[in-house]
């Protein structure tokens, strides 16, 4: 089988700043390119009861955790982090993954 299976698509993020003249909060855009073999978007911290995924994020707080494993994680990655879920660890906080906070998210799949 191919491995891995690459998800390619344009990410598109709200970002939440303070304005360092003004000290007023503003927001803006931010949009990437990424490639990914897994990507989870949620307001849960865990999936099920022993899927940690990231801490600080609940239903009632407006935000969204984006976790993704990056299209460039070795197959031996993937493992070790499937291996530190399962002992507890929360899927954002192990080494390769990527995770950040938004209020809103815009993702369009490459070719459509």
């Amino acid at each position: 089988a191919q491995w891995p299976v690459l998800n390619k698509a344009e990410m598109s993020f709200l970002l939440e700043e303070t304005d360092p003249e003004t000290g007023n909060p503003t927001q803006r855009w931010h949009t990437e390119n990424m490639s990914m073999i897994n990507l989870l978007v949620t307001n849960l911290p865990c999936l099920g009861l022993d899927h940690p995924i990231m801490r600080d994020v609940a239903p009632d707080d407006g935000k969204f955790a984006v976790v993704l494993v990056d299209g460039n994680a070795s197959r031996s990655k993937v493992i070790e982090l499937a291996i530190a879920m399962k002992k507890g660890k929360f899927m954002a906080d192990v080494d390769g993954v990527r995770a950040f906070y938004v209020r809103e998210i815009k993702i369009v799949p490459e070719g459509g």
